[in-house]
């Protein structure tokens, strides 16, 4: 392969912040010496990403055909897939078993190594020396998400929420009703 026509392609998905990630993923890639493509079906792209946002259906699903198409590919030609954005949990853990990569943005500066990992060299480097043991594995989402607020109280009407600390302090006066006013 012509490592100087090594070539990459990226799509966002969802969410303005997808756009703006995908914008620095392709500085990564392209201070690597990759060539981006507008086409995922260009000969000699050897990465495809995509940048999406898990909270909204229609990219997951989105997500879900480009991966088929482009896993039906690797039989045709050498290519690296990944996948980063704001990822739910759920995602993530079916996206490790379709993707090459899956990392948060959080983690854009181990791209390069990442993809040295899989033994393709960046154009105009010699590759990485492939080790006699299985690679690790690529960098993974946080293995638990952030802790959620406290759920609604059951007893409570559906409608409200009361928090499970209450803002008036203890030693304030509660008011016992509402007065009415006196029409006249």
């Amino acid at each position: 392969m012509n490592l100087s026509a090594m070539k990459y392609h990226i799509i966002p998905f969802g969410c303005q912040m997808n756009r703006s990630d995908t914008e620095r993923i392709r500085t990564v890639l392209d201070s690597m010496g990759y060539i981006e493509t507008p086409r995922d079906d260009e000969s000699g792209t050897v990465i495809k990403g995509i940048v999406s946002c898990s909270v909204r259906q229609k990219a997951i699903d989105r997500v879900y055909g480009k991966i088929r198409k482009w896993n039906a590919a690797k039989t045709a030609a050498p290519l690296i897939t990944f996948v980063s954005g704001c990822v739910l949990p759920a995602d993530r853990e079916k996206f490790l078993k379709l993707f090459d990569l899956v990392f948060p943005i959080e983690e854009l500066h181990a791209l390069p190594d990442m993809i040295r990992q899989y033994g393709v060299a960046a154009p105009g480097h010699p590759p990485s020396p492939r080790l006699p043991t299985a690679p690790k594995s690529p960098p993974q989402f946080p293995a638990s998400p952030p802790a959620s607020p406290p759920r609604p109280n059951p007893t409570s009407s559906p409608a409200f929420w009361k928090p499970e600390t209450s803002m008036i302090p203890p030693n304030a006066v509660k008011p016992t009703g509402a007065s009415k006013p006196s029409g006249r």
